[in-house]
């Protein structure tokens, strides 16, 4: 009876109008993704493509951090803050993001001063630093107005930033071939980043903020995100770790180029492996009300909708088997050698995903940080033996396999765990 309760409310048409929202939302930035790839692969040869891909990797991992600490406590806390008290809220950790990028500025400086002392340097490497700044800083603050927009039910509102954020970086690259630059990986990190801070300037101009600083709310809402935040900030520091070990190991083994053949078969899977995680960001905003009076219906829905997304990429991964000969002409002349190999394990890769992003939503609306992140320590070290072994038994697709087998891993146990708990929570009181 709860399973279909359940169903019966994913159905109801304020929730389809956001997941329709969410979706054009998603095709936008997938979108932007795709045809960005598609413009250097044909700019770029794959050694500096590669590049690209690794200061990429990086910028994320640091903005990441204050994704998880701020961006994923607000939405979860958001529930228990008095609705005259949210938007007040939401400006302190505003400013508390702020304050963690100029944390991040001067931790920045400090170590690329020991770097300069203590070995030559590339004279690229502040501006690679720089850009992954600005990336970091404008990544968080168009973050901050997308999730708020969406807790507030606004999803409408976070298109409309997504597609400020698109036609911002289009003008950037544009002003950037007029004036024959060379596009160099810092360049186009350092474009993202400005283009995101222009989206997060409609954000602000879209849901009027009062800016005003309160320090007592910031101090108060700084204790309530550290809660869970540190161990959400734990579980981040091995979610990355598993993420981008087959990046890191890859540019170490394989080298660049073997980095920018796993991002360019990456390219055909990038709607799927945004959708889902921006999806789940739009159903845990509907999961955290049950938390009080509906545990169980929150994991009932929390599954449907882990079977629901898996589903959704089974489709996309039909459809890409049928027109992967046409989608494939649309690269540069290349040497894409064992392609279809990148693209399937890619898919892979999507499908536990997907399965995972749903399972853990569940845990994360019952803010079990401290237990994703138990879990996700041993599964860390094991996802890089993975990777590592496939890497060097396979060349750079093994890595892939690597992170797929990983994903699928965790969303085993996430659903261990959710079955246990469904038991627990089914079973008479003594």
């Amino acid at each position: 009876m709860q399973l279909l309760v359940a169903l019966n409310k994913i159905i109801q048409g304020s929730f389809l109008r956001s997941m329709s929202i969410s979706t054009i939302n998603q095709i936008v930035t997938s979108g932007t993704n795709f045809a960005l790839s598609i413009y250097l692969l044909g700019k770029m040869n794959l050694e500096i493509f590669g590049q690209f891909g690794v200061l990429q990797a990086i910028s994320f991992v640091i903005a990441g951090f204050g994704n998880v600490v701020f961006l994923g406590q607000m939405v979860v806390n958001f529930p228990d803050v008095a609705n005259n008290q949210r938007k007040r809220y939401a400006v302190s950790i505003f400013y508390l993001i702020a304050n963690f990028a100029i944390l991040f500025a001067i931790i920045s400086a400090v170590l690329y001063s020991i770097y300069i002392l203590l070995f030559s340097g590339t004279e690229t490497l502040w501006l690679e630093i720089l850009s992954i700044y600005l990336f970091s800083l404008g990544f968080l603050s168009k973050e901050f107005f997308c999730r708020l927009a969406y807790t507030m039910h606004r999803e409408s509102r976070a298109l409309r930033i997504n597609i400020t954020v698109t036609i911002a970086l289009s003008i950037s690259l544009y002003i950037v071939e007029v004036m024959n630059y060379s596009l160099e990986p810092f360049l186009i990190i350092s474009c993202l980043g400005l283009s995101a801070m222009i989206g997060a300037a409609i954000g602000q101009f879209e849901l009027q903020l009062p800016l005003e600083p309160n320090y007592t709310v910031m101090r108060e809402s700084l204790r309530q995100v550290w809660v869970g935040g540190k161990w959400a900030l734990v579980n981040d520091v091995f979610y990355s770790g598993r993420q981008q070990a087959h990046i890191f190991l890859t540019v170490l083994i394989a080298g660049s180029s073997g980095v920018a053949m796993i991002n360019a078969a990456k390219m055909f899977v990038v709607p799927v492996l945004i959708l889902t995680p921006s999806i789940s960001q739009l159903y845990l905003v509907r999961l955290v009300a049950l938390r009080k009076e509906y545990p169980l219906l929150l994991l009932y829905r929390g599954v449907i909708f882990s079977f629901v997304n898996v589903i959704c990429v089974l489709i996309y991964g039909c459809i890409l088997y049928l027109l992967f000969d046409q989608l494939l002409g649309l690269l540069p002349d290349n040497d894409y050698d064992d392609f279809g190999i990148y693209v399937l394990a890619w898919v892979l890769v999507a499908l536990s995903m997907a399965l995972r992003y749903g399972l853990e939503s569940t845990q994360k609306a019952l803010k079990r940080f401290k237990l994703l992140a138990l879990i996700n320590f041993p599964l860390t070290i094991i996802s890089m033996l993975l990777v590592y072994f496939f890497l060097k038994e396979y060349g750079p697709y093994g890595a892939i396999f690597g992170l797929a087998i990983s994903e699928m891993t965790l969303a085993i146990l996430l659903g261990i765990l959710i079955t246990a708990t469904l038991k627990s929570l089914k079973a008479p009181s003594l």
